[in-house]
């Protein structure tokens, strides 16, 4: 490695380090004014975009030259979803082949899971309910991904 690429490497790691800083920034800020509103649909309406722009903050982690590593970024946040949510008795399984996701469709990833997790453990598992969320991520062959978060609590699956 050239002290040139060196030098490269280090930025983009700073400038990513950075980033994540600031969506946590962001996060901590949404989630102060919730804390603030006296209007219960303002107030989950500033937690959801708390939790979304904590978990792209998360994302940023796990950038990769060529992508985002997907299954480290799942690992990271399986606790954050348990304990933001309360459902401390749902397990959460990962069932996630290797995937380096370009951006993108690592951003879009993020926030649909995100959304599908949050609503499994927030209707799924009411009065200490225990059960299981698996979430599957598979790469098709045309260059999609194919999604899955499945539970076995209450509500709609």
């Amino acid at each position: 490695m050239t002290d040139e690429s060196g030098r490269d490497d280090a930025r983009a790691a700073e400038l990513r380090h950075r980033t994540a800083n600031t969506f946590q920034l962001m996060s901590a800020l949404a989630r102060m004014r919730s804390q603030r509103s006296g209007e219960p649909e303002a107030r989950r309406q500033l937690v959801w975009m708390a939790d979304a722009i904590g978990s792209l903050g998360a994302l940023e982690r796990h950038r990769r030259d060529g992508g985002v590593d997907v299954c480290s970024y799942l690992e990271e946040m399986t606790p954050v979803w348990r304990r933001r949510s309360g459902a401390e008795q749902a397990e959460i399984s990962i069932e996630v082949e290797p995937i380096l996701a370009p951006d993108q469709a690592a951003s879009t990833l993020a926030l649909i899971i995100q959304e599908l997790v949050g609503n499994a453990l927030a209707h799924g598992y009411a009065g200490g309910r225990r059960g299981v969320v698996r979430i599957c991520l598979a790469a098709a062959q045309d260059g999609r991904y194919e999604l899955a978060v499945i539970y076995d609590g209450h509500g709609d699956r």
